[in-house]
């Protein structure tokens, strides 16, 4: 069992900061008034946007389903303390809500100033403003330093912070996640796995030829027999040292880096999510690097961090030959984990 202690310099409590969180409106809502502003901020941003909007009923379709593996497995109480830890909107804090109750706390820490400039925004009011709850505050944090004190949560929730940060970064959040939880408090997280990424053929379309799948199978299986094997190493850069490798997201990596920051009983399940569909090899590339690409970053970029460079010109290769054949759809695989701090 790790031991994570307390800080010289105490980081701020919540209820230190609640000022600064603004204080929230005596409004019931949980996750049912979420889904209600998620509806009304996804029909004003498509009428906004040129062109018709991507698929939005399934997007909202995937955020409940993963709030709902997230949260299922929590046992909160009235009256207990959740953290969600990384989001600018509060998809988790709100379902966690309804879990504890107006007497209890949900607190959204919002970890970049981007995100927190949007979360702003949203809780400025208007016709998409954030639904406030009694229980749900949103604080602005710093990866490195949470500001909730040790032991002060019952439960910590984390979905999709760790890819693309460097690999100390990552663990030290992790880190900070494990201090706020009480012994035998639960942690639940969900991570995608972007070298995983496939390309497959929509419904309706179709069927891949057999030589286009096999390449496709042979892709995978060199990934598989690669991953054991160090790729050649980069020139190196000026500065570069391992502080700035970024967090590889592989099932392994992961549960290793949770029981290295003091968790335990880990329960594994997997998931898996469209997030982009293409007609044509342009559409592809564009999602793969272009600005209305859904990765951040970059889908393109996430797999350089992750696979050596042939490996991702035969990933390109094979999504670029697969959409000569009709409409393809890029799944995400997700990693679902839980575990407890010891107690």
């Amino acid at each position: 069992m790790i031991e994570l202690e307390q800080p010289v310099q105490r980081p701020p409590s919540l209820a230190a900061r609640r000022d600064a969180a603004g204080p929230p409106a005596r409004v019931p809502g949980g996750a049912a008034a979420w889904d209600d502003w998620a509806r009304r901020w996804w029909r004003v941003r498509a009428s906004a946007a040129a062109g018709p909007w991507p698929a939005r009923d399934r997007e909202f379709r995937y955020l409940t389903q993963q709030r709902r593996a997230l949260l299922r497995g929590l046992q909160l109480t009235a009256g207990q303390t959740a953290v969600e830890v990384g989001a600018a909107y509060g998809l988790l804090a709100f379902g966690m809500a309804d879990q504890v109750g107006e007497t209890g706390k949900a607190v959204c820490l919002v970890l970049n100033a981007g995100a927190w400039k949007l979360n702003q925004a949203a809780r400025g009011g208007g016709a998409v403003g954030l639904p406030l709850a009694p229980a749900v505050h949103f604080l602005r944090a710093d990866p490195g330093c949470l500001p909730v004190a040790s032991g002060g949560a019952h439960a910590v929730a984390l979905r999709g912070e760790l890819s693309g940060r460097p690999a100390a970064t990552a663990q030290r959040l992790l880190g900070e996640c494990v201090r706020l939880l009480v012994p035998g408090g639960q942690f639940v997280c969900l991570e995608p796995l972007p070298s995983a990424a496939r390309w497959r053929a929509a419904p309706g379309a179709s069927p891949m030829p057999k030589d286009v799948r096999r390449f496709h199978h042979q892709i995978l299986a060199h990934q598989r027999q690669s991953v054991a094997v160090v790729p050649p190493a980069a020139p190196p850069r000026a500065g570069a040292d391992a502080a700035h490798d970024l967090w590889q997201s592989t099932t392994a990596g992961l549960l290793s880096a949770l029981a290295q920051a003091g968790l335990a009983g880990f329960r594994v399940r997997r998931g898996e999510q469209v997030v982009a569909e293409a007609g044509t090899a342009s559409e592809v590339l564009r999602w793969c690097h272009g600005p209305s690409c859904p990765f951040k970053p970059p889908l393109g970029t996430l797999l350089a961090s992750e696979l050596p460079a042939e490996a991702v010109s035969r990933y390109l290769g094979y999504w670029l030959r697969a959409a000569e054949f009709g409409p393809v759809r890029c799944i995400l695989p997700l990693i679902y984990v839980s575990g407890t701090r010891a107690m």
